[in-house]
C-alpha cells in the first residue's frame, strides 16, 4: 500500500491494518457494530492544563462553591444541554416569578465566575473548560464561547457611542 492511499484512508476515517499471517493458521475476522462498554458520560474539567495548552476549571470545586440559585440554574442547564455545543435552552414560561428571579440571580453569579454565558433568549452556553464537549472539539466550542463575550462587548460599546 502506498503512502497516498494510507493518508487518504485515515483522512476518511477508515482504519487500514496490514499484517502478515502464516498460511497454515486460520484467521477470524469479526465485522459488526462497535460496542462501547462505557455508559453515557460527560467529560468534566478537573483543573490543570492539557498537553495542547487548554486550561480547565475544576467542576467539583466549582459546584462545591455554588449557592442554591447557581445550582438551580446549573441543574436546569444540564437537563437540556446539547453535549456537542454546550448550549442549553432553559424555558422559564411556566415558572413563578420567584423561580425566574432565582434563575436570574444564579445567572448573574455564574456569569461573574465565567462558568456560563447567555447566547440568546433563555439560551445559555456552559464554559467548555468546565464541561468539555462530548465529541472533543473543545477548541472550536471554546472559540465560540470567547466570541460571545467579544460580540457582547462590541454591542455595548456601540450603544454607548
Amino acid at each position: 500500500m502506498n503512502e497516498e492511499m494510507q493518508n487518504r484512508g485515515s483522512a476518511e476515517g477508515i482504519d487500514k491494518i496490514v499484517t502478515q499471517v502464516p498460511e497454515d493458521r486460520p484467521v477470524y475476522i469479526h465485522v459488526g457494530p462497535k460496542r462501547d462498554p462505557l455508559p453515557p458520560f460527560m467529560l468534566v474539567g478537573r483543573g490543570g492544563r492539557s498537553r495542547y495548552g487548554m486550561e480547565s476549571i475544576n467542576l467539583v470545586q466549582a459546584m462545591a462553591e455554588m449557592d442554591k440559585d447557581e445550582i438551580r440554574l446549573f441543574r436546569l442547564i444540564e437537563q437540556t444541554m446539547d453535549w456537542k455545543t454546550n448550549i442549553a435552552l432553559v424555558p422559564t414560561g411556566g415558572m413563578s416569578k420567584a423561580e425566574r428571579n432565582s434563575i436570574y440571580r444564579g445567572y448573574k453569579k455564574l456569569r461573574e465566575k465565567d462558568y456560563i454565558r447567555r447566547v440568546g433568549n433563555q439560551k445559555y452556553m456552559v464554559n467548555p473548560r468546565l464541561i468539555i464537549p462530548g465529541h472533543l472539539n473543545a477548541e472550536e466550542v471554546y472559540a465560540d464561547y470567547i466570541s460571545i463575550k467579544s460580540e457582547r462587548s462590541k454591542q455595548c460599546n456601540e450603544t454607548r457611542k
